[in-house]
């Protein structure tokens, strides 16, 4: 039996048969292809929130700095102790989220959410330093003074910095 006389013959069958694996073969790109569309849109969600936790912790580490009583820690009234016990949980938290961050965001654009805790850990420095100042001559409304420039110069900085960050996420998600 020559393949003609076949299509002429079963040409029902084959055309069943032909229709059968063009359904089969559908179906797998089908399958496949909502695999990948499910893979990246879970990876975005988990991205996205990876974003809305740094957002986060970098709300309370900023208010961490707002609220801490500087005055007592520049007379002497809180230990070093206790002032690394209100500065580092909410410190480690945003690194924690920073490094989170990594496995999203290739290192160009990483580079600014890192740039944020870096000029946090300034200010965290800034205050070890006028804390371990013992000189006599300085006094503590000085220290309170470099400390709260710092601050402002800072939080202009990271802001400036947030800004950056939220266009590009803007510009990442939409």
């Amino acid at each position: 039996m020559e393949l003609k006389e076949i299509f002429t013959t079963y040409w029902s069958q084959v055309t069943l048969l032909i229709v059968g694996i063009g359904f089969f073969i559908q179906r797998i790109f089908n399958l496949k292809s909502k695999k990948i569309e499910i893979r990246y849109s879970l990876f975005q969600e988990s991205r996205l929130s990876a974003v809305q936790r740094f957002f986060l912790s970098y709300a309370k580490v900023t208010t961490m700095w707002h609220q801490l009583p500087i005055y007592q820690i520049f007379n002497r009234e809180i230990k070093a102790t206790e002032i690394d016990k209100i500065i580092w949980p909410p410190l480690n938290e945003l690194q924690s989220s920073i490094l989170e961050l990594k496995i999203y965001f290739g290192s160009n654009d990483h580079e600014a959410f890192s740039q944020i805790y870096n000029n946090f850990l300034k200010i965290n420095r800034i205050i070890g330093i006028n804390y371990s100042d013992y000189d006599r001559n300085r006094h503590e409304v000085h220290k309170v003074n470099d400390y709260e420039d710092a601050r402002v110069k800072i939080f202009k900085e990271n802001a400036f910095v947030i800004d950056k960050i939220s266009d590009f996420v803007r510009m990442t998600f939409n």
